[in-house]
């Protein structure tokens, strides 16, 4: 009997994992520095998107295609030019590898056109394109982005 309700609720986490892809999070999360505010979605294949406080009155991007990503030629210092759409708006980015993350990270002031965009959205999708950085390209949702957004700025200081 155990061993069947054990199995249930594997299954039922799972699908709960799946679920959190579908909608925007922010919640506050433990890390090197100590607890900070987080927004995160994940995409059906298994990439991911966080954007969390960066210097006074900036944001930290970064994505992780899916899989284990390693840079193109194992490149620790890969700098990588990005399209970057959010519904009809397109903004060129280059994007930094952190190794220790395995995370393409960039800096965004919070009154950029892009941080502004991604404030804004609450439907659609955000993605990442880049022929020349030998990255695959990444997509992901934008349901309750604005909501989720708005809640990690508010914890940020201001710059």
């Amino acid at each position: 009997m155990r061993l069947i309700l054990a199995g249930m609720l594997l299954i039922l986490a799972g699908g709960a994992q799946a679920a959190d892809c579908s909608k925007w999070k922010a919640s506050m999360e433990e890390g090197e520095g100590g607890s900070r505010m987080v927004a995160r979605i994940c995409n059906a294949v298994g990439g991911e998107l966080t954007v969390e406080c960066g210097a006074p009155g900036t944001l930290l991007m970064a994505f992780a295609p899916k899989g284990d990503f390693a840079p193109p030629g194992d490149n620790p210092d890969l700098v990588g030019s990005f399209s970057i759409k959010i519904g009809s708006e397109s903004f060129d980015r280059d994007m930094t590898y952190w190794a220790m993350d395995g995370l393409m990270g960039a800096d965004v002031a919070f009154k950029e056109k892009l941080a502004l965009a991604l404030g804004k959205a609450d439907g659609g999708a955000i993605s990442f394109a880049s022929s020349k950085a030998g990255i695959a390209d990444s997509s992901f949702p934008l349901n309750g982005a604005a909501a989720a957004l708005k809640k990690l700025k508010a914890s940020c200081r201001r710059g």
